[in-house]
């Protein structure tokens, strides 16, 4: 569905609000179905992989049992956080993908909640 949208309304966002004319445009549509062709799309998939990734961050953390539910909503990640249990059983640990421009303060509030342990680590590339 994405792609569709894009091709329906990228060209038009190019030529009407950046001004860009359309020849290069068509000539941007020429190169991408040559890129397509010669490399199954994989290439294109994976610069768009290391693009999207810079918009991303990777938190994980340790939080009680009894907190998880308010951890997920600060922390929803794309489908959902990965939890996965702890030596404690009170306790468990979350992993989920974030927007870099919001982890600090995404840190500052599982840390209120009682989380412990926070770390963020940088995504080199991700395919969403």
């Amino acid at each position: 569905a994405r792609k569709q949208v894009f091709f329906t309304f990228g060209p038009f966002v190019l030529v009407k609000l950046y001004g860009m004319p359309t020849q290069r445009v068509a000539a941007l549509f020429a190169v991408s179905a040559l890129l397509t062709a010669i490399w199954g799309g994989r290439l294109i998939g994976r610069l768009v992989g290391i693009i999207r990734a810079s918009e991303y961050a990777m938190v994980e953390y340790d939080i009680p049992r009894a907190k998880l539910e308010a951890a997920c909503r600060i922390t929803p990640g794309v489908e959902a956080p990965t939890v996965a249990p702890l030596a404690n059983p009170d306790w468990v640990a979350v992993k989920a993908m974030v927007r870099r421009k919001e982890f600090n303060r995404i840190m500052d509030e599982l840390y209120e909640i009682g989380a412990r342990g926070i770390f963020v680590a940088d995504i080199r590339s991700c395919r969403l």
